[in-house]
């Protein structure tokens, strides 16, 4: 009886910090507006994987209305985005995107505190890859 109480308990408390520990974008995607900035970038060429501070890095705008606009981070700088759950798809507005573009493309996304770690989900990075942006103040 006392290993059923157990197993009850961690699940309950496993849960409660499941949920308490979502950031505020994650159940409030209306936070995701506003200018973001690279900060930091992971990859990898086969061995353990590299972390790079950037400096300067490229920004990336959300827009209230569903729309962002990005400096130098894309072939095409502007379009339109979805949040959902742990996705974040862009949809590019140029017409011409280059010959190896993908439109729409998707990066699974990870909030941690007031940061956004973005890892490209559409093409694979075979080692892996990510870009950790913070959210400048409006």
């Amino acid at each position: 009886m006392k290993l059923i109480y157990f197993i009850l308990l961690t699940l309950i408390f496993s849960r409660c910090n499941i949920i308490g520990g979502e950031s505020s974008y994650q159940k409030n995607p209306q936070g995701l507006p506003g200018t973001w900035e690279a900060v930091e970038r992971t990859y990898s060429y086969g061995g353990p994987p590299i972390t790079e501070e950037i400096e300067n890095g490229h920004r990336i705008s959300f827009k209230n209305d569903g729309g962002f606009s990005a400096t130098e981070a894309f072939t095409c700088n502007s379009g339109s985005y979805t949040l959902a759950a742990d996705e974040l798809t862009f949809t590019y507005a140029c017409e011409d995107l280059g010959e190896n573009q993908i439109n729409p493309f998707t990066y699974t996304v990870i909030f941690e505190k007031d940061y956004m770690i973005l890892n490209p989900k559409t093409s694979v990075c075979i080692e892996g890859c990510s870009v950790k942006y913070k959210k400048l103040e409006d």
